[in-house]
């Protein structure tokens, strides 16, 4: 399996994993930032391995989305931040801001020219 399959089948599972979180029920809603932020870790490193590069750091990841995508720079701190201010700071994101998590996720795909998975 290709470096670019293996990320792929992981971005398909994490739109699985966010399919289960209920946002009318808001059972694991909590969560939903931070999947959609490692749905679309794994299509930047899907992406990214089309050109030989695989960086490890978020650091890196960042100066490739800069050098290569700058339209995705936006979408993707914005929903890097939402999903550590959950993760860190334990404050979780209401339905508007749960909303635009779906909308820079979808963005930042498009940005960087890779299909919604399904």
């Amino acid at each position: 399996m290709s470096v670019r399959s293996v990320h792929e089948l992981a971005a398909q599972k994490n739109v699985r994993l966010l399919a289960q979180l209920d946002d009318r029920a808001a059972v694991g809603t909590e969560w939903m930032p931070t999947v959609l932020y490692y749905l679309c870790v794994q299509l930047l490193e899907a992406a990214l391995a089309d050109f030989g590069e695989y960086p490890k750091k978020t650091i890196d990841r960042k100066s490739q989305i800069a050098a290569r995508w700058p339209s995705a720079l936006i979408p993707w701190e914005s929903l890097r931040q939402l999903s550590e201010r959950w993760r860190y700071d334990g404050r979780e994101a209401d339905q508007r801001e749960r909303q635009r998590a779906h909308r820079w996720a979808e963005a930042f795909a498009t940005a960087i020219g890779e299909a919604w998975p399904t």
